[in-house]
C-alpha cells in the first residue's frame, strides 16, 4: 500500500490485532486505538495513557462508565483509562505506569487520583522512580 492508511502503520496495526484478540470491537474501542500509548496489562486489562494535553482531553471526552480514570494530582502528567473491572494489584500497576510518564523528578512520590464511575474518588501514592523500561514489554 502507498501509505496514508492507518493499517499500514506498524504500531497501529499491532493495536488493531490486540483489540481483535482480546475483545469484540465496537465504535468506541476503534476510536480509542488512535489515541495514546496502549499497554496490555493482562488478557482482560488494557491501559491507555495520553501522550500530551490534546490526547488527555480526547480520552476524557471519550470516557464513560466503562473506564476508570487515573491522573496525577501533585504534578502534570498523562490521563490513563483502564476498564472498571480491575483488581487492586492491576490498578496499582496502571497507576505506576501513569506515574512513570508524569513530569515530576524520578525520586518523588506521585499521587494518582483514581475516579471510578459510581464510587468516591481515591488516591494511590506511587514512586516516580519506576523506570519506563519496566513497562516496555506491556506496550502494544
Amino acid at each position: 500500500p502507498s501509505g496514508g492508511c492507518l493499517l499500514t502503520e506498524k504500531e497501529f496495526s499491532k493495536k488493531v490485532k490486540d483489540l481483535f484478540l482480546h475483545s469484540a470491537p465496537d465504535k468506541k474501542s476503534l476510536k480509542l486505538l488512535k489515541i495514546g500509548r496502549h499497554f496490555r496489562i493482562n488478557s482482560k486489562v488494557k491501559l491507555i495513557v495520553g501522550r500530551n494535553l490534546q490526547e488527555n482531553k480526547r480520552l476524557k471526552r471519550i470516557n464513560s462508565k466503562e473506564f476508570i480514570e487515573l491522573s496525577p494530582i501533585n504534578t502534570t502528567g498523562p490521563l490513563g483509562l483502564a476498564p472498571v473491572m480491575i483488581s487492586a494489584k492491576t490498578l496499582n500497576t496502571c497507576a505506576r505506569i501513569v506515574a512513570s510518564y508524569s513530569d515530576k523528578p524520578k525520586e518523588k512520590v506521585i499521587k494518582i487520583l483514581v475516579k471510578c464511575p459510581g464510587r468516591i474518588p481515591s488516591i494511590i501514592a506511587v514512586y516516580k522512580g519506576i523506570q519506563k523500561e519496566l513497562f516496555k514489554n506491556l506496550i502494544i
